[in-house]
């Protein structure tokens, strides 16, 4: 496959897996992807459906193809969260990044993506939290 190939707009959805909160479990979440690829990098933009809980703004993506595997980042513009199927926005916080792997096969992208956040709890301890999925993407 080439560059010119996977440049432009994919259409795809992601699920949460069973280490992520109660009330996003068995969700999916459509999204959009318009992407360029150069020299084996990609760059573009995301939009994740409102309905299923996703941000309201594009999300930027940066990262790579090699071969027929993909592997890029995910940022938003502004940390959000979901609780009770309700989005928090917390615009004075950074975006959380959500990597993003898999494999083209079979005329689609299939992999795994993961949130891996650290923070410092009341005694001064830092700990990292790690969620996962799963998703796909075709070509639009």
């Amino acid at each position: 496959m080439s560059d010119i190939f996977f440049s432009g707009n994919w259409e795809g959805e992601y699920t949460y897996e069973e280490n992520y909160f109660q009330d996003r479990r068995d969700i999916c979440v459509a999204f959009s992807i318009a992407m360029e690829v150069k020299d084996g990098l990609v760059k573009g933009h995301c939009i994740d459906d409102e309905k299923g809980g996703g941000a309201a703004n594009p999300a930027i993506i940066e990262g790579f193809i090699e071969g027929n595997f993909i592997s890029f980042l995910k940022r938003y513009d502004h940390f959000w969260y979901t609780e009770n199927n309700e989005v928090n926005h917390v615009p004075s916080v950074p975006s959380h990044e959500v990597h993003y792997s898999g494999f083209f096969e079979e005329d689609q992208f299939v992999g795994k993506w993961e949130i891996t956040q650290q923070y410092i709890d009341g005694d001064g301890f830092s700990h990292e939290l790690a969620f996962f999925g799963t998703w796909t993407m075709k070509k639009a």
